[in-house]
C-alpha cells in the first residue's frame, strides 16, 4: 500500500509540475510582444524551469534560414551566428529533419557559462525543432550540466507547441490589430488562472504531504486534479476555438488587401488614361493656336502697311486673346502633373534678393499701368539666401501677386519677407518659427468673403463664381499654388477682409527637407532679345530669361556673331524642309520664312519627308513635326540619321503635346533641339538663326 502510495504521489507530482509549468509557460506567452521579446521570455522560462545553465532560440526567416532571436545565459565572449542555413550544423539539420535531437558532449568548442568565481561547460544537451501545422517556425537549443530525464524531453515537447502558436501569433500581430481588445481580455483571464493555479498548486503540496497520513485525502486530492483538468481541457478548446477564428479574420484581411490593390491598380489606369488624354488634347489644341498665335503676330506687324489701325487692333486681341487660351491650358497641364505627383523638385540656393527683383522687373510694369503702388520690403534678420526649387517658388509668387493686381482698382499692392514669431500656427508639422520665412503678398482690393475663403483653392472655384462676374479666370492658380507649396514643404495661409483687401502668406522652410537627387539638365542657350535692345546691351546679355535647351552642347559654338542678330540675311537662300501633316502649321511657318527668302520644301507626313530628305543632300535645315499619323517624327528622325550623309544636318522638333519628357526623347532620338507649339516667331527665327550660322 506504502509503495503504490509513493508510486501515486509520485505520478501526480509530475503530472502536477508539467502542468505547472505548461501553466505558467501559457501565462509567460500571452501578450503582444515582438518575436525576440517572446523568444527571450520562453527560453529563460524553459532554462529556469529545466534547470538548464544554457540555450537558444533560432526563428526561421525566409523559408531558408534560421536568424538568431534570444539566448539565455551565453557569455560575451561567445560568438553567436546570426543565421543559420536549413541544413547547416546540428541547429540547421534539425530544423531540416524536424526531429528533436539529444546529445552528450565535451567539446572545448563549447560555450562557457559564467557561475561567478570559474567558468564551466555544460556537457548535455538538448535540439528541438518549432513546428506549427506542418511548418517549421524554428530551432530552441538547451544546455544543461546534468542529462535531460523523459519528464523534462515530455514537457519540452509538450511546450513546443505552445511555443509555436506563440511565434505565429507574433508575427500575424499587426495584421490582427483588431483583435487587440479580444487579447488583452484573454490576458485578464490567463492572469486570474494564474492566480487560481497558485492556489490549487498550494492546496495541491499540502495534500501532497497528507499522502502519507491519509489515503481518504489523497482520493480528494485527486478529485480535485481530475476537476483542474477538466477546465483546462475546456479552456484550451476555447483557445482553439480563438485561434480558428483569428485565422478566419486572417483570410478576410487578405482578401480585403487584395481587393485595394485591385482598385489601386484600377486608379492608376485611370490616371494613366487621363494624362494621355491631357496630352492628346493639349497636341488637338495647340494645333490650331499656333495658327492663330503665329499669324495674328504677323497682321499686327503690318508690314506692307495696307491695314487700318482698328484691323491691326484686332489682330492684337486675337494674338492676346490665343496667349490667353494657351496659359489656361498650361494651368490644366501644371494641375494635371501636380495631382499626379509627375512634378520634379530642382532644389537650388536662391538669394531673397532674387525674389524682390523678380517681383519689381515682373510686375512694375502691370501696376504702373493700373495706376496702383507697389511696394517691397525685406526684414531684418532674413537668412541671405535659401534652399527651395526657384521655378515653383517664382510661379507660386507670381501667382499670388497676379491674384493681387487683378482684384486691386486702387490703392496698392505689397510684398514684405519676413522670419515668422510664436504667433504664427503652422498645419505642417516640420515648420517651425526656427526653420521658416515668410513672403507675403497684401493687396487693397476687393476682398474675401468669409465663407468663401475655404474654397478659393478648390481647383475651379473662385470667390466670385457668377457668370456675371467682374473678374476672369480659371480659379487653377491657387489650386496649383497651394500644391506647390506643399511639395516644397511649406503652406499657404490667408486673411482678408471684404473692401478692405487681403493677404496671402507663403511659409516656406529655409532649406529644404526632403533630399532629392536634382535631374541632370542639357546645357542651356537662351535666345536674343528683340533686335531694337541688341545696340544697348553686351554680347553676353544677347539672352534673356527665355531658354532654349540645345543638345548635344559639344556643337554649340562657344560665340555667336553680333552680325547674325542684326540681319536676316543669314536666311537667305538657305533651303529648309518643314515635315508636317497639318497643312495649317506649314502655311504658318512657310508665312514666316518666306519673308526671309528662305527657300521652302514641304513633307506632309513622315515617310514623305525622309524621301525629301534623301532627295534634296543640299538641305539647310529640318523642321520636324513629332505627332504625324504611320510614321512619327521619332521614327522619322531616326532614319534621317541612320544615312551617315545627314549624320550633321540641323533637325529641330516641333511638337504640341508638349508633356514631360517629349524634349528629352527628340533628343534621343536624334534632333538637335526643340520647341513646342504654339511656336513663338521671335523664338523660332533665333534658334533658326543659331543653327543655320554653323
Amino acid at each position: 500500500m506504502t509503495k503504490r502510495l509513493r508510486e501515486a504521489s509520485i505520478e501526480i507530482m509530475n503530472q502536477d509540475w508539467l502542468k505547472t509549468g505548461m501553466n505558467e509557460l501559457a501565462i509567460k506567452i500571452s501578450g503582444e510582444k515582438s518575436i525576440r521579446d517572446r523568444t527571450a521570455e520562453v527560453i529563460t522560462f524553459l532554462a529556469h524551469y529545466l534547470d538548464a545553465q544554457i540555450g537558444m532560440v533560432y526563428v526561421i526567416e525566409n523559408s531558408d534560414k534560421l536568424r538568431f532571436t534570444a539566448a539565455f545565459a551565453y557569455s560575451g565572449e561567445e560568438q553567436i551566428p546570426d543565421t543559420i542555413a536549413i541544413g547547416e550544423g546540428l541547429i540547421g539539420q534539425v530544423a531540416k529533419e524536424r526531429k528533436k535531437l539529444t546529445f552528450f558532449s565535451s567539446d572545448h568548442s563549447l560555450p562557457w557559462v559564467n557561475i561567478g568565481p570559474d567558468k564551466v561547460k555544460p556537457h548535455h544537451f538538448i535540439i528541438s525543432p518549432i513546428i506549427y501545422e506542418g511548418q517549421i517556425l524554428g530551432v530552441l537549443e538547451l544546455g544543461s550540466f546534468q542529462a535531460f530525464d523523459d519528464l523534462k524531453q515530455h514537457f519540452i515537447d509538450l511546450s513546443l507547441e505552445n511555443i509555436s502558436v506563440a511565434i505565429t501569433t507574433a508575427r500575424s500581430r499587426e495584421k490582427v490589430q483588431e483583435l487587440l481588445v479580444k487579447t488583452q481580455d484573454q490576458a485578464r483571464e490567463l492572469a486570474m488562472q494564474k492566480e487560481e493555479l497558485g492556489q490549487i498548486n498550494q492546496e495541491l503540496e499540502e495534500q501532497t504531504k497528507a499522502l502519507k497520513l491519509s489515503e481518504e485525502s489523497l482520493q480528494h486530492q485527486q478529485e480535485e486534479l481530475r476537476v483542474i483538468n477538466e477546465e483546462l481541457e475546456e479552456r484550451t478548446k476555447a483557445l482553439e476555438l480563438q485561434r480558428d477564428d483569428t485565422r478566419r479574420k486572417n483570410e478576410a484581411l487578405e482578401r480585403a488587401q487584395l481587393e485595394i490593390r485591385q482598385k489601386a491598380e484600377a486608379l492608376e489606369i485611370a490616371s494613366r488614361y487621363k494624362s494621355e488624354f491631357l496630352a492628346t488634347m493639349s497636341h488637338e489644341l495647340r494645333t490650331p493656336l499656333n495658327s492663330i498665335l503665329v499669324l495674328s503676330e504677323l497682321l499686327a506687324t503690318n508690314k506692307k502697311g495696307i491695314m487700318t489701325s482698328e484691323e491691326v487692333e484686332f489682330a492684337n486681341v486675337i494674338h492676346s486673346s490665343g496667349k490667353d487660351l494657351l496659359d489656361l491650358i498650361n494651368d490644366i497641364l501644371d494641375l494635371s502633373k501636380v495631382e499626379a505627383g509627375k512634378v520634379e523638385i530642382d532644389v537650388e540656393q536662391i538669394n531673397l534678393e532674387e525674389i524682390e527683383s523678380f517681383i519689381i522687373r515682373t510686375f512694375s510694369p502691370l501696376t504702373n499701368n493700373k495706376g496702383i503702388s507697389l511696394t517691397t520690403n525685406l526684414e531684418a534678420n532674413l537668412p541671405e539666401s535659401i534652399e527651395t526649387d526657384p521655378q515653383r517658388l517664382f510661379q507660386i509668387v507670381k501667382n499670388l501677386m497676379s491674384n493681387a493686381i487683378k482684384f486691386t482698382e486702387k490703392g496698392g499692392v505689397s510684398m514684405r519677407i519676413f522670419r515668422p514669431d510664436n504667433t504664427i500656427h503652422f498645419n505642417q508639422p516640420e515648420l517651425t518659427v526656427e526653420n521658416t520665412i515668410g513672403i507675403e503678398v497684401s493687396d487693397t482690393g476687393i476682398g474675401i468673403p468669409e465663407e468663401k475663403v475655404k474654397v478659393i483653392f478648390d481647383a475651379f472655384h473662385q470667390a466670385d463664381g457668377t457668370i456675371s462676374r467682374k473678374f476672369g479666370g480659371t480659379g487653377l492658380g491657387l489650386t496649383i499654388s497651394r500644391s506647390l507649396s506643399r511639395m516644397l514643404g511649406g503652406e499657404i495661409h490667408v486673411d482678408s477682409k471684404v473692401e478692405e483687401g487681403s493677404t496671402f502668406i507663403l511659409f516656406i522652410p529655409i532649406k529644404f527637407q526632403k533630399t532629392a537627387k536634382p535631374a541632370e539638365k542639357p546645357q542651356e542657350i537662351k535666345t536674343p532679345v528683340k533686335s531694337k535692345e541688341i545696340t544697348e546691351r553686351p554680347v553676353k546679355d544677347f539672352f534673356d530669361a527665355s531658354s532654349i535647351s540645345v543638345s548635344p552642347p559639344h556643337e554649340i559654338e562657344q560665340s555667336i556673331s553680333v552680325s547674325s542678330f542684326l540681319t536676316d540675311t543669314i536666311f537667305e537662300n538657305k533651303k529648309i524642309l518643314i515635315v508636317d501633316d497639318d497643312m495649317r502649321n506649314v502655311y504658318v511657318l512657310s508665312k514666316i520664312l518666306e519673308e526671309r527668302k528662305v527657300n521652302i520644301l514641304i513633307g506632309r507626313n513622315g515617310r514623305e519627308g525622309i524621301d525629301k530628305v534623301k532627295k534634296n543632300p543640299d538641305l539647310n535645315l529640318v523642321l520636324m513635326d513629332i505627332m504625324m499619323p504611320e510614321i512619327d517624327g521619332y521614327t522619322a528622325i531616326r532614319e534621317i540619321r541612320a544615312d551617315k550623309r545627314f549624320s550633321q544636318l540641323p533637325i529641330i522638333a516641333l511638337t504640341a503635346k508638349a508633356m514631360k519628357g517629349d524634349r528629352e526623347k527628340c533628343i534621343e532620338a536624334g534632333a538637335n533641339d526643340y520647341l513646342s507649339k504654339p511656336v513663338n516667331t521671335e523664338k523660332l527665327l533665333n534658334l533658326l538663326r543659331v543653327w543655320l550660322q554653323k
